[in-house]
């Protein structure tokens, strides 16, 4: 179920410059959990993917991880979107999560944190990861209306995000960062 089509799709919606960037880890097939041999880390760059490799992945059905390394932002909103509580963000391109919920990515101009609000979201700009779009990952029993898929629903250009521009509600418990270690327990 996992879609190369939309992964190169989410692809060509990325500035040049930053599509050469991207700093691409493989993930296990129907998972989130880092596809790598225990011990290792999503910093190794051994374990980097190339935009090829990545696609090759996906056609292979595994899923592929996106990065945040101080070039992009990635901004996961979960159950405020799916209950409609107040989670006012700048317009960015966005992909729909497994579960209904929303990624957000911009070009980061500024943000050295990593930041999360139980039931809000999580603010991921170093050495954190998120699931890119064209993986599929079967929605759990949080789901409201996601189908498992990550899909691009939102098109437009990542705007920039600094500072000053990260949500309130996240800037309020901001965390350090930390490599993702890996630990083989279940998918």
């Amino acid at each position: 179920m996992t879609n190369p089509g939309e992964f190169v799709r989410f692809l060509k919606l990325l500035p040049f410059d930053v599509r050469k960037s991207l700093w691409l880890i493989p993930l296990r097939r129907h998972g989130k959990k880092p596809d790598l041999p225990e011990g290792a880390s999503t910093l190794d760059p051994e374990y980097r993917l190339t935009l090829d490799q990545a696609v090759d992945r996906l056609r292979r059905g595994l899923n592929v991880g996106l990065m945040a390394r101080g070039d992009i932002v990635l901004l996961d909103i979960d159950a405020a979107y799916k209950s409609g509580a107040d989670v006012e963000v700048k317009p960015t391109l966005t992909w729909r999560t497994r579960n209904g919920g929303l990624c957000k990515l911009y070009i980061n101009r500024g943000v050295g944190f990593n930041a999360a609000r139980e039931g809000y979201g999580e603010l991921r700009a170093v050495n954190q990861y998120a699931v890119a779009p064209g993986s599929y990952v079967p929605p759990d029993e949080r789901s409201r209306g996601g189908d498992g898929r990550y899909a691009v629903i939102d098109p437009r250009p990542p705007a920039t995000l600094t500072p000053e521009e990260v949500p309130g509600w996240l800037r309020e418990k901001p965390h350090k960062a930390r490599p993702v270690k890996v630990r083989l327990e279940g998918p």
